[in-house]
């Protein structure tokens, strides 16, 4: 399965930016979960999650996309519908994605709620839009599944890009 392969290939740099050891320590108020998990497998699972969720949003499936989301944050997620299905009608078909990085965080205070966060960041061309990233925050409470919280999407289209000079371009890329 190609998200498979998407996970593998990058999961050498992706394991060394997670916490050597968070695997079987508590979260926040509470005692761990029952089971625990490898970090290996969570960077898996969370890469596998981010591109199902793009895969499906590409796709304007967004009854797929919305079912990753946590229950507390579909309403502001489902926000992103209208504007993706404008997007997507004017990028065309995706010719490539990528993830450049994955940050571990565990805190009392997430930004929605206690628990372990992994935040994801892409960048993607498609045939009309040269310049696609933004990230994917998901979060786990008590060692249970990834859920997505938050998302942010940049968009830098052909016009935009050819106003820039090629130094300010690589600085943006």
């Amino acid at each position: 399965m190609r998200t498979t392969a998407i996970a593998s290939a990058v999961m050498a740099a992706i394991v060394s930016s997670a916490p050597a050891a968070w695997a079987g320590i508590p979260l926040p108020d509470g005692p761990p979960p029952a089971t625990s998990r490898a970090p290996e497998a969570r960077a898996a699972e969370v890469l596998t999650l981010s591109a199902r969720f793009l895969d499906a949003r590409d796709s304007n499936d967004w009854n797929a996309a919305l079912a990753l989301a946590a229950p507390d944050a579909v309403d502001s997620l489902e926000a992103v519908r209208e504007p993706g299905e404008r997007f997507n009608s004017l990028a065309g078909p995706r010719l490539s994605r990528r993830f450049t990085s994955l940050t571990w965080s565990r805190t009392h205070h997430g930004p929605a709620g206690p628990g372990l966060y992994a935040l994801v960041d892409y960048v993607a061309v498609y045939r009309g839009v040269p310049h696609d990233c933004g990230w994917l925050l998901w979060r786990s409470v008590w060692g249970g599944p990834f859920e997505l919280v938050q998302l942010d999407r940049n968009v830098l289209t052909k016009r935009d890009a050819a106003r820039l000079s090629p130094n300010e371009l690589k600085d943006l890329l």
